[in-house]
Formats: structure tokens, C-alpha cells, sequence
């Protein structure tokens, strides 16, 4: 087959390249392009540019919940505390030390009080079950020292999309997308009402809510993913708009951020 034999050539499942220019150049194009989704990368990069304002002033690593071995790191570029269940090896090999893995739960958070700059949570809530989503964000807030960012999709509207992105994965695969069943299985959240449960659960503290992700712009990165999972040319395509549309605050988005300013900097 000819893509195993190009990874042969790229000496793909070794720490040591290849020899000569042109296998290297397009290992590393490859390494590049491989490691970029449009549709993962527009909901970490706004959080990418919050939380490195945030580094510069302060020497507390950030805490990222439930995303594993497939979050924020390799857009923040720093070393970032990993919560999750599990964790995949190759992923955290491939992580470059970035990641310190700890595996725990969301509402029994295994550290201090206020022990990080920042906790994290993106596209989490919507798997957990709406009577432990408080209880969650308590204990979110309980390790922050300044911000606790939760992005999750919200509304009707990205409901919708979402079940037409699902109709989509079954005629292109046969079978519904496990993680879209488990939004609606525990409910998406409804904007305005979950920003009334984080002021609820941390009283005092300064919220802002923007839009990410202009809901168009979603479905259609995530339909190129579903159509074409081997795209050599996924960054380029993507790369620019994603960028532009990850600093918008999106009047018709996907989802939402909402960052709480735990205390006054």
C-alpha cells in the first residue's frame, strides 16, 4: 500500500527521522499538518491568548479538566496539569512532556485550594449530567487563584446542528458519533441559564461571556473532517479563517466561553 510505504520512507513510527532533505522536509509538513483540526483549534485559541496574558504575570501552571491528552498544551506552549480518567501513551509520548498527567474526576479535584493560575474545562459540561455540572464548577473554582474558562456548546441551535452533523457521520459511517449522543443524553445548556448557575455557584466573581465558534463555520469544519479524515492539505485550507474567526465573538455561535474572574487582578 502506498501510504505505508511512505511512512517507511519517513521513518513515521520513529523518534529519528529520516535521512535527506526532501523525506524531512515532508515529515515535518506532514508532523504539521497532521496535528491541526480547525474545529479544535478555534475553541482553544482565544483561551490560548487569555491564559498567556495571564503566564506573564504569574509563575502558577494552569489546570485543564477532562480533555486528557488532546488539549490546550500544544497551543499555549507551556506545561499544563492534565485531569482526565484516562489518558492515551502515545498521545502524552507525542505531547513532548507538555503534559503532566493526573487522573481523577471532575467534582473531587485532587489539589489545593487555590492552586493554579487557571482551570479549564472545554467541551466538558456537556458530558457531564446536569446535577453535578454546580457541583463541578465549584471545585473548579475552589483550585483557581484568578480564572476558571468554560467553553460548551449551547442552545437550540447548536442542538440542531449537531443533529444534522450526526445524519451526516451515520451516511458517511453507518453509526451515530458516540460524543454527540452523550451531549444530548445529559442536555446541552442553555446560555443565559448556565451563566445563572456559575454566578450562583462562585458569587462574587466577574463573568464574561463571548461566542466561539460561528456556527456555520463549526459544521463545516467538522463535515471536512467527517468527508475527507485524510486531508494533506487540512492547516492550509483552514489555518487562516480559523485564526480570523477565533477572535470574534461570534453573534451566532456554536458555543460559548465563559471566563470567571475568580478574584480582582
Amino acid at each position: 500500500m502506498i501510504v505505508e510505504r511512505v511512512k517507511r520512507w519517513l521513518h513515521w513510527d520513529r523518534p529519528d527521522g529520516p535521512q535527506g532533505l526532501a523525506p524531512r522536509l515532508l515529515r515535518r509538513y506532514l508532523l504539521w499538518n497532521n496535528d491541526w483540526y480547525g474545529s479544535h483549534a478555534i475553541r482553544y485559541l482565544p483561551i490560548a491568548r487569555l491564559l498567556t496574558r495571564v503566564a506573564q504575570a504569574s509563575p502558577l501552571p494552569v489546570l485543564e479538566v477532562g480533555s486528557a491528552d488532546r488539549g490546550i498544551a500544544p497551543f499555549l506552549r507551556r506545561r499544563v496539569v492534565a485531569l482526565d480518567l484516562r489518558f492515551d501513551r502515545e498521545n502524552l509520548r507525542r505531547a513532548g512532556g507538555l503534559l503532566r498527567p493526573v487522573q481523577g474526576e471532575i467534582e473531587h479535584l485532587p489539589f489545593p485550594d487555590r492552586s493554579f493560575d487557571a482551570v479549564i474545562a472545554v467541551d466538558v459540561f456537556e458530558h457531564l449530567p446536569p446535577g453535578i455540572r454546580v457541583v463541578a464548577f465549584r471545585e473548579m473554582a475552589r483550585v483557581a487563584r484568578r480564572y476558571v474558562v468554560v467553553a460548551v456548546p449551547c442552545g437550540r441551535r447548536a442542538l440542531e446542528a449537531e443533529q444534522r452533523l450526526d445524519r451526516y457521520h451515520r451516511q458517511r459511517y453507518g453509526v451515530s458519533n458516540r460524543w454527540l449522543v452523550e451531549h444530548w443524553e445529559n442536555g446541552l445548556p442553555e446560555g443565559e441559564a448556565f451563566a445563572s448557575e456559575i454566578r450562583t455557584a462562585v458569587p462574587g466573581g466577574r463573568l464574561r461571556v463571548t461566542g466561539n465558534a460561528p456556527l456555520r463555520l463549526w459544521y463545516v469544519l467538522e463535515a471536512l473532517d467527517i468527508a475527507v479524515p485524510r486531508n494533506y492539505l487540512r492547516r492550509i485550507l483552514t489555518g487562516w479563517i480559523v485564526d480570523l474567526a477565533s477572535r470574534l465573538d461570534a453573534a451566532d455561535p456554536y458555543r460559548r466561553i465563559f471566563v470567571l474572574e475568580v478574584t480582582a487582578p
